[in-house]
């Protein structure tokens, strides 16, 4: 897995490209950690991760735990197998867990 931070309008961007598991979730954990020091919302870009285990999801559950109640956190592109993931734990249901279907979406949501 690999990950590259960008912004959006102002609002960090962590690109995954690769598998998000037990053996790569703490590096995405340490950028989380990076880019939300002061913010309060934040975009996953999911286009290119095809799939997220229970340490991956982990890390998604952390960086929702830093901004709740501040801000929010967003998927965008996420494939049809982690959409379904996210509805099963709960998470579509959060209002401060948002998706969006592409980086067009993503922007309107900023006023972009």
């Amino acid at each position: 897995m690999e990950v590259l931070t960008t912004a959006l309008l102002g609002v960090p961007i962590l690109e995954v490209t690769g598998d998000l598991d037990h053996l790569t979730a703490l590096a995405l954990e340490t950028a989380v950690g990076d880019v939300l020091s002061d913010g309060s919302r934040l975009f996953f870009d999911l286009s290119d991760c095809p799939y997220i285990d229970s340490g991956g999801l982990s890390v998604l559950l952390f960086a929702l735990r830093q901004v709740r109640g501040k801000g929010w956190l967003g998927v965008v592109g996420p494939k049809r197998n982690l959409l379904r993931l996210f509805e099963i734990v709960g998470l579509t249901a959060d209002p401060d867990f948002r998706v969006f279907p592409g980086s067009d979406e993503a922007m309107a949501s900023l006023g972009g």
